[in-house]
């Protein structure tokens, strides 16, 4: 909505409130980087699941300021566009997330499975979120 406003709006009030609700956007990056390491389990899944993540995000930042084309300025209507649609995009992808793993905790719960008694100090086992039938995603 913050991208929507600064983008597509003529009125100086409209996008003074689309800047100061944009410069909340870094702490949703954050709080999806938190989320990655609560839902991930296992270290080895763990760390490519985050490496990935940040490769995802460099190469977003090496292809996001090539949107700029010299010929549209000053409007850069193609950057403004695809800045929206990407946020679109990781606004669908994040209610998805949730959504999937509301389900998953759902359908665990219902399980009710337990790890083997005998099974001691299993959070240092490394068992992935699909192994450890004890694991519930954060939301």
């Amino acid at each position: 909505m913050s991208a929507s406003f600064l983008a597509f709006s003529s009125n100086h009030s409209v996008q003074l409130a689309g800047y100061c609700l944009f410069s909340m956007s870094p702490l949703c990056f954050i709080c999806y980087l938190s989320t990655i390491s609560s839902n991930t389990a296992g270290h080895t899944k763990k760390v490519i699941f985050s490496a990935t993540t940040l490769v995802g995000y460099c190469v977003g930042n090496l292809i996001g300021p090539q949107t700029f084309i010299a010929s549209e300025s000053p409007t850069y209507k193609t950057a403004k566009t695809t800045i929206v649609a990407c946020y679109g995009v990781s606004l669908i992808l994040i209610a998805a997330t949730y959504y999937i793993n509301r389900r998953a905790n759902r359908i665990r719960d219902e399980k009710n499975e337990k790890l083997p008694d005998d099974f001691v100090n299993s959070e240092f086992a490394d068992l992935t979120d699909f192994q450890n039938p004890e694991f519930r995603y954060a939301l």
